[in-house]
């Protein structure tokens, strides 16, 4: 296994599912799991990923979904991180809409470069604009 892609949500059913509909839209050669811990969403985020993509043939052992009492966004990557089955992982926020070619441009360039060891890419908001958050100056 290529990539583990790590969702950890909280009250954010629909975000998750348009997260959900992007990442399995990826058009990429590289083989990826996805694996959400969900932190106690109680919105109906349990019943909307069972229905909506557990039941999708093509999705069995792609896709796991764990339901855990809310230990915060970190322990809950973390805890995914320890169940991943990838050579690398995503983390992803569950309010995120990937273009379809981002896993394959992202891990063709992480693999390319063994000098790097994390990276980012380049966030736009919903306006269009640039998020600074996907940019620091410094570590």
């Amino acid at each position: 296994m290529d990539l583990s892609v790590i969702i950890v949500p909280y009250k954010c059913k629909d975000d998750l599912d348009v997260t959900l509909e992007a990442v399995f839209a990826s058009q990429t050669k590289y083989s990826y799991e996805v694996i959400i811990i969900d932190n106690d969403s109680q919105d109906g985020t349990t019943e909307m990923v069972q229905e909506k993509y557990m039941s999708r043939p093509e999705l069995t052992g792609r896709l796991t979904y764990q339901l855990n009492t809310n230990e915060g966004f970190g322990k809950g990557n973390n805890r995914g991180m320890k169940i991943a089955k990838g050579d690398y992982f995503l983390l992803l926020n569950p309010d995120t809409k990937v273009d379809p070619d981002n896993i394959e441009v992202m891990m063709d360039f992480i693999k390319s470069r063994s000098d790097v060891g994390i990276a980012t890419c380049k966030l736009i908001r919903p306006d269009g604009k640039l998020d600074p958050a996907s940019r620091r100056d410094r570590p």
